[in-house]
């Protein structure tokens, strides 16, 4: 487990730190791969994994405050649409051509899947693949926005039950403008090929 960042005030401190195959959970069936992202792991078993080390998933909003980083860009990279600056993220490009059914066009990271964790710029936040590598569960359940919500939520924690998940950011397999937003999210109750996950703890 690599810790990557910790914020927070003096109430609630964070850790935030990516998962990579290297730990003995997960060994990496290619040598290749070590440092790669876990992906293919469901909900519960990141859930499990997480809990092992006396950590958490976390929730929508502190993912979203590090994966937006200090700047809040509309994009991990920046402001700026399509295309994404060759060194700023592992997302569809020529490489997965064979693997996705959509690229990046006239772009390129060199990887066809995952890349080793800190391949790519971190961000403001000194935070790496907040958007690509792969997509990651968070805590909550997922819930449609409420119509007419005008005010801000502060921290939100979700609803209390559901029957899925809500997974934040996108992933190595992503190429449309909508799905490479900081503030993309889908949901889900299963596995999936380029879902992982990211643990965080709450520092005493």
């Amino acid at each position: 487990i690599r810790d990557y960042i910790r914020w927070g005030d003096s109430s609630m401190v964070h850790h935030l730190g990516a998962v990579t195959i290297e730990n003995d959970e997960f060994r990496a069936i290619d040598s290749s791969y070590i440092n790669h992202p876990i992906a293919g792991v469901t909900w519960y078993g990141a859930t499990a994994f997480a809990e092992n080390y006396i950590m958490r998933l976390p929730s929508v909003s502190e993912w979203e405050k590090v994966a937006r980083g200090i700047t809040g860009y509309i994009y991990p990279w920046g402001n700026n649409r399509l295309p994404p600056p060759t060194d700023s993220g592992n997302w569809a490009g020529r490489s997965a051509n064979a693997l996705v059914n959509t690229i990046i066009p006239g772009w390129d990271d060199g990887y066809a899947s995952t890349a080793p964790v800190g391949t790519f710029k971190p961000n403001s936040l000194g935070i790496f693949d907040g958007g690509g590598n792969v997509a990651e569960w968070v805590q909550d359940y997922y819930q449609i926005p409420t119509p007419g919500q005008s005010e801000p939520i502060m921290n939100p924690t979700g609803p209390k039950r559901g029957s899925n998940r809500v997974i934040r950011g996108s992933s190595w397999g992503h190429a449309g403008i909508r799905e490479l937003r900081s503030g993309y999210r889908t949901f889900g109750n299963s596995s999936y090929w380029d879902v992982g996950f990211r643990v965080a703890r709450n520092v005493e």
